[in-house]
């Protein structure tokens, strides 16, 4: 996500933004006598509060003393940085899944509305011709990507990735993708394809939902395709470590150490979002 530095601010402090949206109609072409038409540039105002983060862990002494100081020092900064990492994307994923533009849902259907749930239960898997549509959205939408090609990053569920990789049928995602996945550098080692513009990353994080369907009890997921200047993170204090030898005031034999920051996500444009729902075929 983009990041905008708001140093000096405090937590519980808010913060005020203005962001420009994409044009309501796109320019054409100018006949004879006819006026430049004029189309709509939507201005919003963001408006976030700056939260506090952090986690922390003990040692105790004993261990400390099996293995340098330094060695065990870099090692428990390299949990810690893993665990606010995690916490980040946690918080990321929550704000991105509050977009309320572009909501589609899995399957082959057409002309569904915006999260119905589908009479019939496979037919709601995350597929090729899914993703196909979501990237139609992105053209359509003119969604900003990253890079010179333009590309958006999806997040989809390891449940929904087990689903789009079982498509292994002549013309399915995992046939497309031995042609198009050549001489393309990859975003992240766990990268399993693009289709279109959509780079296709699994996340772990994505929560599902038990939903009631015409079939019964179904689990849905929803995953998270967004674009260039989406959301953002407003920080007030970038992560940091904090060391505290006197844990508890037991003579420094348990010793702490805490990661912390100040910041928040917000949406800045939800029209570069897509949020696309599927059914899964197992339960998280």
């Amino acid at each position: 996500l983009g990041r905008l530095e708001k140093y000096g601010a405090q937590k519980g402090d808010v913060f005020r933004i203005q962001t420009i949206g994409t044009f309501g109609t796109q320019g054409t072409t100018l006949n004879a006598g006819t006026k430049v038409p004029i189309t709509n540039l939507p201005i919003y105002q963001i408006v976030g509060t700056i939260q506090e983060y952090g986690n922390g862990i003990t040692v105790n002494e004993r261990l400390l003393r099996l293995a340098p100081y330094e060695i065990e020092g870099q090692m428990v900064r390299q949990r810690l940085a893993e665990d606010y990492a995690k916490a980040f994307e946690v918080a990321s994923i929550a704000e991105l899944n509050t977009a309320t533009t572009n909501l589609l849902n899995g399957g082959t259907y057409a002309g569904v509305t915006s999260h119905q749930i589908f009479g019939t239960y496979a037919n709601g898997k995350l597929n090729l011709e899914t993703l196909r549509r979501a990237n139609r959205v992105v053209e359509t939408a003119n969604i900003s990507g990253f890079g010179n090609d333009g590309e958006v990053v999806g997040f989809f569920h390891p449940l929904q990735i087990e689903d789009l990789l079982a498509e292994t049928a002549a013309g399915g995602f995992q046939d497309v993708m031995k042609y198009q996945q050549l001489g393309i550098q990859k975003i992240s080692d766990f990268e399993i394809g693009r289709v279109g513009r959509v780079r296709i990353v699994p996340s772990n994080f994505l929560t599902g939902t038990l939903e009631q369907a015409s079939t019964g009890t179904v689990q849905t997921i929803t995953g998270l395709i967004f674009g260039q200047n989406a959301a953002l993170w407003a920080w007030a204090m970038d992560p940091i470590f904090r060391f505290d030898s006197d844990y508890e005031k037991d003579f420094s034999r348990v010793q702490a150490l805490a990661w912390l920051a100040e910041a928040t996500p917000r949406i800045l444009i939800h029209e570069n979002i897509i949020r696309l729902k599927t059914t899964v075929s197992a339960n998280i």
